[in-house]
C-alpha cells in the first residue's frame, strides 16, 4: 500500500465556487463524525449540546458557541453528544488571485505545507467569531450574490486569525510516521468498504503488522478496525437506502448476511433499515 496525497473522494461545492455548507443533528446520517481527511480547510461550530473532537489525536471538549479552524490534510474525527453542529469545508484556491503578493501567495496556495494552525477560536476573539458567524448566515441564507460575501469574509478571517497567531510559519519538522500509517490504512478501507475487509488483509495491503495496526488504529479512532468498518458501512447505507433496495444496499456496502446487516444498523440507528428509508423518504417530501 502506497502513501498517496490521500485526500477524501468526495467534492464539497461546484468547481467555481469550491465550498459546502452542512447543518448536523441526530437525524443526519454522518452525525457521528468518522475518522476522515480531505485537502479542504473546514471551519466547525456548535450550535448546542457537546461534541468530543479529535485532531491528529489531540482532544477538544467542545460546547455550544465553540468554534474550531482546521487545516487540510488534518485527521480528525468526533462524537457528538445531544448536539447540533455546522460545518464549513472550503477550498483555499478559491481565494488565489490571477496575480498575488508573496504573503498571499504562501496563505492561499499551499497553507498547510507553510503554516501551523491553532484550531479552537477562544472565545474572547469576538471579531473573529463575528465573521465566522457572517460566513455561516451567508451560507444558510444563500441571498443574491453571498458568494461574493462569503468569500470577503474568509480573507477577513484569514487576516484576523494570522494577526491574533492562529496561523503561524511552520517550523521544518519531519512526518508524523503513525499518523500517516493510520490515514493510509483508513484510505484502504474506504476504497475496500463493498468488499471484505479482515485484520490480516489489512496487514497484507499495508506491510504492517495486525498488532500495531489494532494499536494505532485504537489510539487514532477511539474504535477497533472491525468497529470502524461496521460504522462506516452503515453509514453509507443510509446515504444510499432511499434508493435501492435493502438487499442491494447490504451487500453493496461488504454484508453478506442481510439479517446481519439488519441487526447491526438497528443497533447503530435504533431503528430497523425498513423504518429509516420510509423516514428518509417522509422527510424528503416535507
Amino acid at each position: 500500500m502506497k502513501y498517496s496525497e490521500l485526500i477524501e473522494k468526495k467534492s464539497h461545492g461546484t468547481p467555481d465556487f469550491p465550498i459546502e455548507y452542512y447543518y448536523t443533528d441526530k437525524s443526519h446520517p454522518r452525525y457521528v463524525m468518522q475518522a476522515h481527511w480531505h485537502k479542504e480547510f473546514e471551519i466547525i461550530r456548535v450550535k448546542s449540546g457537546s461534541f468530543t473532537l479529535f485532531l491528529n489525536n489531540v482532544k477538544y471538549e467542545l460546547s455550544a458557541g465553540d468554534a474550531v479552524f482546521v487545516e487540510g490534510g488534518c485527521l480528525k474525527c468526533g462524537y457528538p453528544d445531544d448536539c447540533v453542529y455546522e460545518c464549513l469545508v472550503f477550498d483555499t484556491a478559491m481565494l488565489k488571485r490571477q496575480r498575488m503578493t508573496e504573503s498571499e501567495k504562501n496563505l492561499f496556495d499551499n497553507p498547510s505545507s507553510s503554516y501551523s494552525f491553532k484550531n479552537l477560536i477562544d472565545r474572547s476573539d469576538k471579531k473573529a467569531l463575528e465573521v465566522i458567524d457572517g460566513i455561516f448566515s451567508a451560507m444558510r441564507e444563500c441571498k443574491e450574490a453571498y458568494e461574493v460575501s462569503v468569500v470577503s469574509l474568509l480573507y477577513s478571517l484569514f487576516f484576523e486569525l494570522y494577526t491574533s497567531g492562529y496561523i503561524t510559519k511552520k517550523h521544518a519538522t519531519p512526518p508524523d510516521k503513525t499518523l500517516t500509517s493510520v490515514m493510509t490504512l483508513l484510505e484502504w478501507i474506504e476504497n475496500n468498504l463493498s468488499e471484505q475487509i479482515t485484520l490480516a488483509g489489512l496487514a497484507a495491503a499495508s506491510g504492517l503488522s495486525e498488532k500495531y495496526i489494532c494499536r494505532i488504529f485504537k489510539l487514532y479512532t477511539s474504535k477497533t478496525v472491525m468497529e470502524y468498518v461496521n460504522e462506516r458501512r452503515i453509514e453509507k447505507a443510509c446515504l444510499e437506502i432511499a434508493d435501492k433496495s435493502i438487499t442491494e444496499v447490504a451487500f453493496g456496502c461488504g454484508f453478506n448476511d442481510l439479517s446481519y446487516f439488519c441487526k447491526l444498523f438497528k443497533r447503530y440507528k435504533g431503528i430497523s433499515p425498513r423504518a429509516y428509508r420510509e423516514r428518509t423518504k417522509n422527510r424528503a417530501v416535507q
